[in-house]
């Protein structure tokens, strides 16, 4: 090893000179993880503070609604009052399980433990069971549900977590649908099974299409409703597992279109 005058280095100073960068690759690496690990904690903290503002919401009208019907029938009130009250805090008490749900999965897709329980299933029936099961939302939503799911489609998938994948699409589709029609569609095509849902609401802009499947991400105009911005990005990760995708057709205004492709038997995955 020379310097640029020519000169040869000294052993010592090659020793140094060693030493020094050797130090410096360290340094390099060291900030890699320091970076690697203050974005973790960024992300958990994150996910803390917003957990606990939309979990606490629930829980407060959960207990107020219990409160209710303990008086109720404790002064013996009316039949159809303590009905309602029963209701509130059952919807209540669903959404926070939901909310639960959600970050209980976020833990299992992190470490790589979303397990799936496959079982031959017919992917129409199932949405026309969920989206009778989930009518009275989409109702109080105002949107009217057109159902085309009429043709078997078989294929071996986790009925659970389709359940899930099914809710998340269709809860979407009441919160952001603008009160308008939602249309729902189960059908083959060619080597996959094909399940569409589309709304006529607020849409997604073009550069926003990729970024609403990650972790907390919500458009601008979506920014004021309720959730941890998570329903998506699990969608994708349950989709991904089965060996299929997902994909949205959106324009601001004019609504939006997901798309489920899973792979039929005989089908190459995704």
């Amino acid at each position: 090893i020379r310097e640029a005058r020519g000169r040869e280095y000294t052993a010592e100073e090659r020793a140094l000179l060693e030493s020094l960068a050797a130090r410096a690759a360290l340094a390099i690496e060291d900030a890699r993880l320091y970076g690697a690990a203050t974005q973790a904690v960024k992300a958990r903290d994150e996910l803390l503070s917003v957990a606990g503002h939309e979990l606490k919401s629930p829980l407060n009208a959960l207990q107020l609604q219990i409160h209710l019907l303990a008086r109720m029938a404790k002064d013996a009130m009316a039949a159809s009052g303590l009905a309602e009250r029963a209701e509130k805090a059952a919807r209540a008490g669903q959404r926070l399980g939901l909310l639960i749900d959600d970050l209980l999965d976020v833990s299992r897709i992190s470490a790589g433990r979303l397990s799936l329980n496959r079982e031959e299933l017919d992917l129409a029936a199932l949405t026309r069971e969920l989206v009778s099961r989930m009518s009275e939302e989409l109702a109080r939503a105002g949107s009217e549900v057109r159902l085309v799911a009429d043709v078997e489609v078989l294929g071996h998938w986790d009925k659970l977590r389709l359940e899930q994948v099914l809710v998340n699409l269709l809860s979407n589709a009441a919160k952001y649908g603008a009160g308008r029609p939602v249309t729902v569609q189960v059908e083959a095509r060619g080597l996959v099974a094909a399940l569409a849902v589309r709304d006529e609401g607020i849409g997604v802009a073009q550069e926003d299409q990729e970024r609403i499947f990650e972790r907390f991400e919500r458009t601008e105009s979506a920014q004021h409703f309720k959730g941890l911005g998570l329903g998506l990005w699990i969608t994708k990760r349950i989709v991904e597992a089965h060996g299929g995708g997902i994909r949205v057709e959106s324009q601001p205004g004019r609504g939006s279109t997901f798309t489920v492709e899973l792979p039929l038997p005989g089908g190459a995955p995704r």
